[in-house]
C-alpha cells in the first residue's frame, strides 16, 4: 500500500506518475503485473488505475 501525496501524485522506487487530484492522501495498491518483469499495476479499491513499466524508457522521460 502506497499514499497518494499532494496534488495526486503517487511516488513509486525513486520516481512520480500522476494520479488524480482526487485520489490526494488516499491509499493506493501496487502489485506486479503477472505475465511482464518490470511493470506494476496501481489499484485505487477494485479499480486499476495505473500500469506502470519501468522497462520502458520513453513512459520514464514522461512522468513529472
Amino acid at each position: 500500500m502506497s499514499t497518494v501525496g499532494w496534488n495526486g501524485v503517487l511516488r513509486f522506487r525513486g520516481r512520480s506518475y500522476k494520479l488524480s487530484n482526487a485520489l490526494q492522501h488516499h491509499k493506493v495498491g501496487i502489485r506486479p503485473k503477472q505475465d511482464k518483469d518490470g511493470c506494476f499495476e496501481v489499484f485505487f479499491a477494485h479499480h486499476r488505475c495505473l500500469v506502470i513499466d519501468l522497462t520502458d524508457t520513453e513512459a520514464v522521460k514522461s512522468n513529472l
